[in-house]
């Protein structure tokens, strides 16, 4: 055998040895711990989990009432296929009161899923996926944005300038309350006339300036929109926390100088678009 033949032999061995399988194992994702999964119980609000868990990996198919915390192992081994060695999936479920229903937790490594504060345990196939979209839900959703922003457009005009609230950085920002990376993209979705603030490069002079313009106190807020020629407010609730809500509407409702009845809902109530109406 020739002295490369003997070598590159080596190199192989070298790179597919067992004892350096644990130095290409990446650890991705944020599971919680056992300890503070046990604290979760049936019936506890949103907040109450996030404060006890985190901010959730993930949701359902643009299902708010389905929270996701995922973790899992990639083996890495020389220049071979990345290999996903273990999956652990923590699936909560919320009523439409935001109350946990459900907490199930799920192992790729033995195929079964594990109920939660619960005595029995049933396999994968005995349940529908739970990352299956629910359809009619995400189809109602869609029509509820359309005929909002239709209701938008008619009483701000062609071309009018919204300010988007809360503000999210452009893109990737993580979770904010109830309200996740691009939500705030609903309402463009179904608008072809409008301007939004949302989306301006991140770090750039618009994007601080609608930071901290998104910053200032609802007066002075709105002093500063009439000032760069806003037409009015595209709020999304879902970025607030639920009882500061409905405070931080009427706030701004009348800073804007209008009344309840001036502002239009969406069907669900939580997206909003307050006119800035007259000083």
């Amino acid at each position: 055998m020739s002295i490369n033949k003997v070598l590159l032999s080596g190199l192989l061995a070298c790179s597919l040895s067992a004892c350096s399988r644990d130095l290409f194992i990446s650890h991705n994702g944020n599971m919680p711990t056992n300890e503070r999964i046990e604290q979760v119980k049936v019936g506890q609000s949103k907040n109450q989990v996030k404060s006890i868990l985190g901010s959730p990996s993930s949701v359902v198919s643009l299902d708010k009432n389905t929270w996701i915390y995922m973790s899992s192992d990639i083996e890495r081994i020389a220049f071979l296929e990345p290999k996903e060695v273990s999956r652990d999936v923590l699936t909560i479920k919320f009523d439409e009161e935001n109350n946990v229903i459900d907490i199930d937790r799920m192992s790729q490594k033995d195929g079964k899923q594990v109920a939660i504060n619960e005595d029995k345990t049933e396999t994968m196939g005995q349940q529908q996926g739970f990352f299956r979209p629910e359809y009619e839900k995400i189809q109602d959703k869609w029509y509820q944005d359309e005929a909002f922003m239709n209701e938008v457009e008619a009483a701000a005009g062609d071309g009018a300038m919204l300010f988007t609230l809360p503000y999210m950085k452009n893109f990737e920002n993580g979770s904010l309350n109830n309200m996740w990376d691009y939500t705030l993209l609903r309402g463009p979705l179904h608008s072809k006339t409008l301007k939004f603030t949302y989306g301006a490069g991140y770090g750039t002079k618009n994007d601080l300036w609608y930071r901290e313009t998104s910053e200032l106190e609802p007066d002075a807020m709105v002093a500063e929109l009439r000032t760069q020629g806003m037409t009015g407010i595209y709020l999304d609730l879902d970025g607030y926390p639920e009882d500061e809500q409905q405070s931080a509407l009427a706030a701004l409702t009348e800073a804007a100088g209008c009344g309840p009845e001036d502002v239009i809902h969406s069907g669900s109530g939580l997206l909003c678009y307050i006119p800035l109406g007259q000083e």
